[in-house]
């Protein structure tokens, strides 16, 4: 988007406002009283039921979009470790340490996932720790069962969170699977 766009988008933005349009109603309306201008009156509530009407589509438009493209590029990485060295991985693959590192044997007491308050316990603090960083590129890896990430993947939704899948196999870190688009679905 240019800079031009930038301030058209904002300029609208300004006049679009709830608040600005209800304000402009109300002292159209006040004047159309003061003046006796009565007849003035429903066509003044009409017009500004229009403006509303418009401001309240574009404003959702606006934040549907930013709701999904509000990335800063900045990146994100987080490991949920079971039993190998999968934090020493990533540090060696992108070089550098992760940001959040789950260890599920502090976590649940064990490195097996043997009951369902076990699984809810680790997706719990991966989807917590990666809605917290909503806004960034999380880059996700993890020595866990394949469940998991489909459990993960369904709470994070095709286009909620950009997730790069990291798989660790062999002692390597697999660069992932490429992100879903809608259309693979038709």
């Amino acid at each position: 988007m240019s800079a031009n766009d930038k301030r058209i988008h904002k300029l609208v933005d300004a006049i679009m406002s709830t608040k600005a349009l209800l304000v402009l109603g109300l002292i159209i309306g006040l004047l159309s009283a003061y003046r006796h201008w009565w007849d003035w009156i429903e066509p003044t509530t009409g017009v500004v039921t229009l403006a509303l009407a418009a401001a309240t589509w574009w404003q959702t438009r606006k934040a549907a979009k930013a709701r999904y493209n509000d990335c800063t590029g900045e990146n994100f990485y987080m490991v949920v470790q079971f039993k190998r060295t999968v934090v020493q991985a990533m540090t060696e693959h992108f070089g550098r340490a992760p940001d959040h590192v789950i260890l599920v044997k502090d976590l649940v007491g064990t490195t097996e996932l043997t009951s369902p308050d076990h699984w809810e316990m680790v997706a719990k603090a991966a989807y917590q720790a990666m809605a917290a960083h909503q806004h960034k590129n999380i880059h996700f890896l993890s020595d866990g069962p394949g469940q998991l990430w489909a459990i993960l993947g369904q709470m994070v939704g095709m286009d909620r969170l950009r997730v790069n899948w990291c798989g660790y196999f062999g002692g390597k870190v697999d660069l992932g699977c490429p992100r879903p688009r809608g259309d693979w679905m038709a």
